[in-house]
C-alpha cells in the first residue's frame, strides 16, 4: 500500500514540477531576445561589437580598451555604481539607466504590493481603501516626520 501511496504522491509532484517547469519556459521564453541588451548594461567589455547597434559600437570599441573599467566588470562591482561613474561613454550609460531603472521600479511595484498584503490580511479586511492608502503611504515614504513641530500645534487635553 506504501509503494502505491509514494507512486501517487510522486506522479502528483511529477505534475505540480512540470507545470513549474512549463510556465517558466512560458513567461522567459522571449529573454534570450534580450541578451544583447542586457549584456550591455552588465557585460559590456564581453560583448561582440558587431551585435550592437550602430550609435554604440564606437563607444563599446573605446570601452574595450579601458582596463580600468573592464576590470571593475570583471570583479563583479555594483553595475548601477559603475554606471554613474562612466562619463566617457554617454551613450552606453544613457542605456544603462534606462534598463537599470526597469528593475528599480519593478521593485518598489512588488515591494508596496508586498507591505499591502501584510497591512490588509484577513484579521483587517474590513479596512477601507482609504485608510489602506494612508498606512501604504506611512509603510513606504522615505520621510521622517517632524513630531516636536507637528505636536507644538496641539493642545494638549486639559483635566475638566
Amino acid at each position: 500500500m506504501t509503494n502505491i501511496l509514494r507512486n501517487c504522491v510522486i506522479k502528483e509532484y511529477k505534475g505540480v514540477l512540470d507545470c513549474l517547469i512549463e510556465e517558466y519556459n512560458d513567461r522567459f521564453k522571449d529573454f534570450e531576445q534580450h541578451d544583447t541588451t542586457l549584456q550591455l548594461v552588465f557585460q559590456p567589455h564581453l560583448l561582440d561589437v558587431l551585435k550592437a547597434t550602430d550609435y554604440l559600437q564606437m563607444e563599446l570599441i573605446e570601452l574595450s580598451e579601458d582596463q580600468i573599467f573592464k576590470s571593475l566588470f570583471n570583479d563583479k562591482k555594483n553595475p548601477i555604481e559603475i554606471w554613474k561613474n562612466a562619463v566617457d561613454y554617454p551613450k552606453l550609460r544613457e542605456h544603462a539607466r534606462r534598463i537599470l531603472s526597469c528593475f528599480g521600479t519593478t521593485y518598489c511595484c512588488e515591494s508596496t504590493f508586498s507591505h499591502m498584503t501584510q497591512i490588509k490580511y484577513c484579521l483587517r479586511s474590513q479596512l477601507t481603501n482609504a485608510h489602506l492608502e494612508d498606512q501604504l503611504r506611512l509603510k513606504t515614504t522615505r520621510l521622517e516626520p517632524n513630531i516636536k513641530l507637528l505636536s507644538s500645534n496641539k493642545q494638549s487635553q486639559k483635566s475638566h
